[in-house]
């Protein structure tokens, strides 16, 4: 019709937005998974280096990462709110190590040191971080028990799982997951699962990535544990992540926060 005549209008409701309508990691909201179908995946892009991952509605509702976060700290580049899980700029003191060398336990931080380190060799196991690190430093003054990290390395808009301080509750997002997860194996002695499970297959895809020792330089349990941080402290010198072994997962194991494990995100 002729675009100088009036006439009147109905309006349709926009298509809800699903995860796959995204392009960055930084431009998940709660809305865009909570349209998703479950298992429902895509591959999205963090602004802040150009790596992908594929992420995943799970069967607990919640989207997460499905690959090992490779993000590599940077003494010249930091953390911003408008890209990271962080409330204000943060400045590593250490980037991200590509060799093995030294004791982290020997730092001068102790048990609250920055330390990272990433093998290209094997990207399949992302970075490895201690817990100050994972937590983008938000830690370095926590010491209680059930206290929660206030920001992380993760992408804008993902967090770190928190585990609480009830194993087997629903506030403990490692237990939510691999409660979906769990294949055969049954809940035993009120911390774990025992017996064959569904978290190293299919959506979840965990790997046994091991983790970085602290007392020396090497990689240890690669092909048969993994451990995952959780932002969730478990004293002044521990905190909370989940163990995954071919027949068993803790969803509330607990570590040293001068080890390197890895991290998988969840989206806020």
């Amino acid at each position: 019709y002729y675009r100088s005549h009036g006439c009147t209008v109905r309006c349709v409701a926009r298509e809800p937005k699903t995860i796959s309508q995204l392009e960055y990691m930084q431009d998940m909201t709660s809305e865009h998974c909570a349209n998703s179908t479950e298992h429902q995946t895509a591959t999205l892009k963090d602004k802040r280096d150009s790596n992908t991952y594929t992420i995943a509605k799970l069967k607990d509702g919640k989207c997460w990462m499905t690959q090992n976060l490779r993000y590599k700290l940077d003494t010249s580049t930091p953390l911003k709110p408008t890209d990271s899980d962080v409330m204000q700029n943060w400045t590593p003191n250490r980037s991200t190590e590509t060799t093995l060398s030294g004791a982290w336990d020997q730092d001068p931080e102790d048990y609250k040191t920055i330390r990272s380190y990433y093998d290209s060799n094997n990207p399949q196991y992302g970075t490895y971080y201690t817990h100050t690190a994972a937590t983008a430093g938000t830690t370095a003054n926590m010491n209680n028990k059930g206290d929660e990290a206030t920001g992380s390395i993760c992408p804008k808009g993902w967090r770190l799982p928190k585990t609480g301080i009830v194993s087997d509750s629903s506030n403990n997002d490692f237990y939510s997951l691999s409660k979906e997860y769990k294949g055969s194996a049954t809940w035993t002695n009120g911390y774990y699962w025992n017996g064959f499970h569904q978290i190293l297959l299919g959506e979840p895809t965990y790997v046994l990535s091991g983790y970085r020792y602290s007392s020396s330089a090497s990689i240890g349990g690669t092909g048969s544990y993994g451990y995952y941080w959780s932002s969730t402290i478990y004293g002044s010198y521990g905190a909370y992540s989940m163990y995954v072994g071919s027949s068993n997962v803790d969803p509330r194991n607990y570590g040293s926060c001068n080890g390197g494990f890895t991290v998988r995100c969840v989206a806020r």
